[in-house]
């Protein structure tokens, strides 16, 4: 059976009351499925721990498994080893668990011992130090504000451009949707890092010159709409 069809018999399993069943697969598929399918990443790290939490809120032995797994990975961490792959996972794990605090406070022992590797944490790490405030920090990590968004929007072009060439409608407009939405997401964290370091007149310029540089007049009219719903920094 492949490992994503596990997954989904998992969470059926979970959600006819079979609890422990449910567990032990959710465990195997966060432990063995990048050894399938590397293109599990996203899932692994997203509807897979969704599914594991919505467990432990009706089992209790599947939160304290999920809290052990990341305090595991923290420990490792922790302890010097500079894995990327492992931070993102603790990064994902705490935000299942709505606990950016969590991955905050790993970082800044990270960047006290290896400031490299830190440097190469802070693209998952960033949103953990803006949710924690820590603002000076965030800023010293952005690089040029200018370049980030630059960069931001370029990718977002490119991905747009590729996804138009879906042929199935419904998949590519969920798909534009979430490139909106992630987009909308990075910008309003530059903004607010702006703002909270004297740099307002440039967080405000900047979303108005990333808005522009978005080629898709939808995709732009998206991403413009969840700016100004979100934008309360």
């Amino acid at each position: 059976m492949k490992a994503i069809d596990r997954l989904t018999e998992a969470h059926a399993a979970a959600q006819a009351g079979r609890h422990e069943e449910a567990l032990n697969e959710y465990i195997w598929f966060h432990e063995h499925a990048l050894a399938e399918d590397r293109a599990l990443r996203g899932v692994r790290l997203s509807f897979a721990l969704a599914f594991w939490k919505e467990l432990g809120e009706a089992y209790p032995s599947a939160m304290e498994a999920l809290l052990a797994l990341r305090d595991r990975k923290v420990a490792i961490l922790a302890a010097g080893v500079e894995d990327w792959e492992l931070f993102n996972d603790v990064s994902a794990l705490n935000d299942t668990l709505g606990n950016a605090r969590n991955t905050y406070d790993l970082f800044k022992r990270i960047n006290d011992r290896s400031p490299d590797f830190a440097d190469r944490c802070i693209g998952v790490a960033m949103p953990s130090l803006v949710a924690c405030e820590d603002f000076d920090l965030a800023r010293s990590f952005m690089g040029d504000p200018e370049e980030v968004i630059a960069r931001r929007i370029e990718q977002l072009n490119e991905d747009v451009a590729s996804a138009k060439e879906r042929p199935d409608a419904e998949k590519r407009d969920r798909i534009l949707d979430a490139y909106a939405q992630l987009t909308a997401e990075d910008i309003l964290l530059v903004a607010k890092v702006l703002r909270h370091t004297n740099g307002e007149t440039l967080a405000d310029e900047l979303l108005t010159s990333a808005l522009q540089a978005v080629d898709d007049p939808e995709v732009r009219t998206a991403v413009s709409t969840l700016i100004g719903a979100r934008d309360n920094t």
